[in-house]
């Protein structure tokens, strides 16, 4: 067990906590959890940006995919003001930053935007005429081949 897991139920505790969005707060500890076991202490920002980024692919509502940069760096300001955590500060800046883009680019990554598929084949009804050059109703002729 890594040692910033010890400081979770601390966390979940704290007034730091009191003003975390009541939507995420289910949530947060599970994904603190397998933040931490998935990120080693002494990792660099970058694989635990990537730590984050596979997280999309666990399990979890929608809007806690999106805030997932905000509740790890929500509890990385918890750590920084402990003082347990010395990279904590520069780290949470750095997860500030990418909750922004972060945002952007998952509505862009999932269909949450709202995009209209259109059936691109061709469109025949049954009392059209049939486009096997018969003259007949598509529903006399060609319909039942299909």
């Amino acid at each position: 067990m890594s040692p910033l897991e010890y400081f979770i139920p601390d966390y979940l505790s704290s007034e730091h906590f009191l003003f975390v969005e009541s939507s995420l707060k289910e949530h947060t500890e599970p994904v603190l959890q397998y933040f931490i076991t998935n990120t080693p202490e002494n990792a660099l920002y970058s694989q635990a940006e990537k730590t984050c980024n596979a997280m999309v692919a666990l399990q979890l509502p929608t809007h806690i995919k999106q805030h997932l940069p905000t509740i790890i760096g929500d509890y990385l300001s918890f750590l920084a003001t402990r003082g347990v955590f010395p990279q904590a500060s520069t780290w949470q800046l750095k997860f500030e930053a990418l909750q922004k883009s972060w945002t952007q680019s998952f509505n862009e990554k999932t269909l949450l935007k709202g995009e209209t598929i259109k059936n691109k084949g061709m469109s025949i009804g049954r009392n059209d005429p049939c486009f096997c050059g018969s003259g007949k109703k598509f529903k006399k002729c060609c319909m039942t081949l299909l």
